[in-house]
């Protein structure tokens, strides 16, 4: 092997891992935003009140998925519905779609506040806080 032959081999191995050594920055988090309809004001007690929200990615990709848990911040506690399937509070439910529609039912005449958490397949989270007065 000559001088030549192995200058050439030398410098094809420095390509080579010089080009391996570049790394591909892949965007793995896409921001989304999120809204909720307000609610009427007049809500009965045991009286069902529906409401939707509304995600926004900012970016829609084939992996986007949502799900939504609630917390009761209030010392009485509602019933929570996400398109008609009843969750309890802390409990993980995946959303089927963008627009999910949530239904409320207050038990007693009170204030019920509690607070829904999205959070979408890498973990990036938002919180909408939301008051519902019952009379």
């Amino acid at each position: 092997m000559t001088s030549r032959h192995i200058f050439g081999l030398l410098f094809l191995g420095g390509t080579t891992l010089s080009c391996s050594s570049e790394s591909l920055n892949i965007q793995q988090q896409f921001p989304f935003t999120l809204s909720g309809e307000s609610l009427p004001s007049g809500i009965r007690a045991g009286v069902p009140v529906s409401f939707q929200l509304s995600l926004t990615p900012e970016r829609l990709t084939t992996h986007s998925q949502y799900s939504l848990r609630w917390r009761n911040l209030s010392e009485l506690q509602g019933d929570l519905a996400v398109d008609k399937k009843p969750i309890l509070p802390g409990q993980l439910v995946t959303l089927a779609s963008l627009t999910p529609t949530l239904t409320f039912v207050g038990k007693d005449v009170t204030t019920y506040k509690f607070s829904l958490v999205i959070t979408d397949e890498s973990g990036m989270s938002k919180e909408l806080p939301v008051e519902v007065a019952v009379h």
